[in-house]
């Protein structure tokens, strides 16, 4: 996988979209998945350098989905931003072990400079 690469895992197609053009304008290499088990796929054959992970998605929680990716060896290091319009998970993840915390936490609209910015200090 190329480096400075991004997986968005988002349900919501304007907002895959949304961060697609951020990114991309910024020089990234995107790629999306609408869902946990699509994101697990994805992964399966491909190691990118930050996933972007929402939390409610249809079959399976972002939540759920980033403890299965921190659970594989080959996989563990890869830094998570939490995308979400549920402020209060926030608290859900700080209570949880550390190796389960998210890199960042990103609430729902946010700025794309904000985006750009957090991607850049977490790769």
């Amino acid at each position: 996988m190329s480096s400075n690469s991004v997986l968005i895992v988002d349900d919501e197609e304007n907002t895959r979209k949304l961060i697609r053009f951020a990114l991309e304008k910024s020089g990234y290499i995107v790629f999306e998945t609408r869902t946990g088990s699509e994101a697990l796929q994805f992964l399966t054959d491909n190691k990118p350098d930050l996933i972007i992970l929402d939390i409610v998605m249809p079959d399976m929680d972002g939540y759920t989905l980033m403890k299965k990716i921190k659970d594989l060896p080959v996989m563990r290091n890869i830094p998570v931003i939490i995308s979400s319009g549920k402020s209060g998970m926030r608290e859900y993840f700080d209570l949880d072990d550390d190796k389960y915390k998210p890199n960042a936490f990103l609430v729902k609209p946010y700025k794309m400079k904000d985006l750009i910015e957090t991607v850049k200090n977490t790769i």
